[in-house]
């Protein structure tokens, strides 16, 4: 499941999403602590991962996440990922629209008949993960 979140400062991505994709993970410059996102003690953020995504065709791109054990979701998309790809949030239509090479983006809420549309054809956001040159997709 994806979040996206204008209150958060982070992009974040879920350990059992990284493990399952097999994405390689570095350590973070500078780990911190927060304790919001899972039950229990605060977790350490200690690891980042580049995570390929893709929404339809028209949107590949490589984010920088930090890498916790979280079961809030798979996928959270903070101020960070917002800012750079300058999303709009259309609050009654609760949709996010941005536009990336020529291509107008829209992103529905999972309840709606469609969940996202990329040039009028109905898509949903999948993780790709690429090892030796095989790549593999998994919707999360």
């Amino acid at each position: 499941m994806l979040i996206i979140d204008c209150c958060s400062c982070e992009n974040l991505v879920a350990k059992q999403l990284v493990d399952k994709l097999q994405l390689p993970t570095q350590h973070h410059p500078s780990p911190y602590k927060v304790g919001w996102i899972k039950k229990g003690p605060a977790i350490e953020f200690n690891r980042i991962c580049s995570v390929p995504i893709s929404i339809g065709k028209s949107y590949t791109e490589y984010i920088n996440c930090d890498v916790v054990d979280m079961d809030c979701c798979g996928f959270l998309l903070g101020r960070p990922w917002q800012f750079d790809i300058d999303l709009l949030h259309k609050g009654k239509a609760n949709s996010y629209m941005f536009i990336w090479n020529q291509n107008k983006i829209t992103i529905l809420p999972s309840g709606s008949a469609k969940h996202s549309k990329v040039e009028e054809k109905t898509i949903v956001v999948v993780s790709t993960g690429c090892k030796e040159n095989r790549c593999k997709e998994t919707i999360w």
